[in-house]
């Protein structure tokens, strides 16, 4: 490893872990905080936390549980809420260093399904100078309230990727692309693909459901399981998969010279709860 990418290895370890009590919030801030997230994993106060490592590995028990306040539920879950949200930002973190590993930090970065800006934050913070993210949700109010609180200028634009035209409106390339857990929710796979290749510059992060098979193959899950009226085809949006062979083939055929596959580690969410999935780092 180079002197540069040590540098820059400290550099994430030390600022990508989205822990806000070095902040000093006021408990206006956490109770407003709790209030806008959910899906990734934040620690707002020693008694607030959100995330959705743990539905993801508790739901059947205790569903639908994306913040928890420790004096509202017991000790167990606590303690479950909080390894497990950490889990996620552990994997969350060691992607983000990853994709540093092969940028210079000058870079342009874009989140074509950014939720509330977790990995669009940490690049900013560690100064790449354009983060911009897109989401079907709008998180506008959410952007604004970590910027304040970070001291970053992340933006939002709340605009979806578009299955029908196969295009995310207004769009402009970037260095560095994101698209994490957003495949396996379109219909259109191989377009949404041919749209990430042409919006990327240099490095696209790509996290997905695959199938470990060198056949060229989708798989699509049960039609409408989020919005009821989608009409067909643009109706698979959750937990469609795409073979490895078709993947990679894709990938160099959109001009991806480079495919890195990142491995978990033990401090991830456990792959027996995050299925077949895969996380790559691919360069132009």
């Amino acid at each position: 490893m180079t002197a540069h990418a040590r540098s820059l290895r400290l550099r994430f370890l030390l600022l990508t872990f989205m822990d806000l009590r070095p902040f000093a919030l006021t408990r206006e801030q956490v109770l407003h905080g709790a209030q806008l997230l959910d899906y990734q994993p934040f620690i707002l106060a020693d008694d607030v936390q959100t995330g959705i490592g743990y539905d993801w590995l508790y739901g059947p028990q205790d569903p639908g549980r994306y913040v928890a306040f420790r004096e509202q539920v017991s000790s167990e879950v606590w303690e479950r809420f909080s390894t497990a949200n950490a889990q996620l930002r552990n994997m969350y973190d060691d992607w983000i260093e990853a994709v540093c590993h092969y940028t210079t930090g000058n870079e342009s970065v874009l989140d074509v399904a950014c939720n509330s800006g977790y990995f669009l934050q940490a690049f900013a913070r560690n100064g790449y100078p354009q983060c911009v993210g897109y989401d079907l949700l709008d998180k506008t109010e959410v952007f604004a309230y970590l910027n304040g609180i970070l001291g970053t200028d992340a933006r939002f634009i709340h605009e979806r990727y578009d299955s029908w035209t196969h295009q995310l409106p207004g769009c402009q390339p970037a260095d560095v692309v994101i698209a994490s857990a957003i495949l396996l929710h379109l219909s259109d796979p191989l377009y949404f693909l041919y749209f990430l290749g042409s919006v990327t510059k240099k490095v696209l992060f790509l996290f997905t459901r695959v199938i470990r098979a060198p056949e060229y193959v989708i798989y699509y899950h049960e039609p409408n399981e989020y919005y009821k009226d989608d009409p067909f085809p643009v109706c698979f949006d959750n937990n469609n998969y795409i073979s490895t062979g078709l993947l990679q083939l894709s990938l160099r055929k959109l001009g991806f010279r480079e495919v890195i596959e990142l491995q978990p580690t033990e401090s991830w969410i456990p792959q027996q709860v995050m299925g077949t999935k895969g996380v790559l780092v691919c360069l132009k």
